[in-house]
């Protein structure tokens, strides 16, 4: 995989990466340090949707449903927390995958299939994470971690494995809390969480600024010009022969709407 990357972007004038952490490994062996722009992926702007009154503690994980998701962990947390919480605790899954028979295999032996939902792929996850009082994640890998991000447009804190790109979208205990990513860690963040209203809504108000800041979707189109201004600069050349400058932001915009990408 790593020698087909290379031969698409040999010699390249610049390479854009969605996090530091991915950008560590590319600095070994694809670019020069000044060469690499770290821009992290936009949320796309979401809907108002009102959030409805629930006596169920809700759990939403969002991802696809691969081993190095580490959704096989969430499971198993839920089965601490089913036995440790008085809460009715409910976790809807959201993706799809070829982990999805074993895992639903998992929940059945746990006893969980009254507790833990499989959704499927959904093409708007937003009105779920309009309910969701907490996301909960189990990645073994995570380059960024858009979910996170997405989630905080919506205001709900994240508990999630300290791997990767995830500790560049969360502050430990501003956004969320950062865990090992064993079941029993990933638990007993949730629990505490579950158990401190109060903090869980401000981390959740501290995630939302966060988004606003750094993963609004206008602020890609920013950084994005920015690096071209950069590259043509440093080449003396403006290649595209219009004013790109002025429209680069909006086709950005424009893709992203388009090809629905989150």
């Amino acid at each position: 995989m790593l020698d087909r990357f290379r031969s698409h972007f040999h010699r390249p004038h610049a390479l854009i990466t969605v996090s530091q952490s991915a950008a560590r490994g590319l600095k070994n062996w694809v670019a020069r340090k000044e060469q690499l722009a770290v821009i992290p992926n936009p949320v796309l702007p979401g809907p108002t949707i009102p959030r409805q009154h629930s006596h169920t503690f809700n759990l939403l994980t969002v991802a696809g449903l691969s081993k190095e998701k580490g959704v096989d962990r969430v499971i198993e947390a839920m089965a601490h927390l089913s036995k440790s919480e008085s809460k009715n605790i409910r976790l809807s899954i959201l993706g799809d995958g070829p982990e999805r028979a074993a895992l639903e295999a998992q929940t059945q032996a746990l006893g969980l299939q009254e507790q833990i939902h499989f959704l499927g792929h959904v093409k708007d996850p937003y009105p779920y994470y309009a309910q969701a009082d907490l996301l909960v994640m189990g990645s073994r890998k995570e380059s960024f971690g858009l979910v996170i991000a997405e989630a905080g447009q919506y205001r709900v804190p994240t508990v999630a494995p300290n791997v990767g790109g995830i500790p560049e979208v969360i502050e430990q205990g501003q956004h969320g809390l950062l865990v090992e990513g064993t079941p029993q860690s990933i638990a007993e963040a949730c629990s505490a969480l579950i158990d401190a209203p109060n903090t869980r809504r401000a981390m959740g108000q501290a995630a939302y600024q966060r988004y606003l800041n750094e993963f609004e979707l206008s602020r890609f189109g920013d950084a994005i010009e920015s690096v071209y201004s950069e590259l043509f600069a440093s080449i003396h050349a403006d290649p595209i022969g219009f004013d790109w400058r002025a429209t680069l932001s909006e086709l950005t915009k424009n893709q992203l709407h388009k090809r629905g990408w989150a």
